[in-house]
């Protein structure tokens, strides 16, 4: 798979989750749509978890229990995304785990 098919796949996951943040939190995807039209699915994911303070989006789903839902274990699932470096799919794993 190259790098073309993976941003496919990474975005068609990262759209995948907007029915999910409403239904299990009440959220509207917000901006994530306008980052993913500007910087594609990979780089709006990279600006989205830059920030080391949790968004309320992020707060919202794990209070519900839905981490699942979160792009931050978007990042982390093997086999979905494999365009993000290492190290910053190890700081997305401590996040879910705290």
């Amino acid at each position: 798979m190259d790098d073309e098919e993976r941003a496919v796949r990474f975005e068609l996951a990262l759209r995948s989750l907007f029915p999910r943040w409403r239904a299990c939190a009440g959220l509207q995807q917000g901006r994530v749509p306008q980052l993913i039209n500007s910087q594609g699915a990979v780089g709006a994911a990279k600006h989205l978890l830059r920030s080391h303070e949790l968004s309320n989006g992020f707060i919202r789903l794990r209070d519900s229990g839905r981490l699942d839902a979160t792009i931050e274990y978007l990042v982390v699932v093997p086999g979905v995304n494999e365009t993000c470096r290492v190290d910053a799919v190890r700081r997305r794993s401590r996040r879910l785990s705290s």
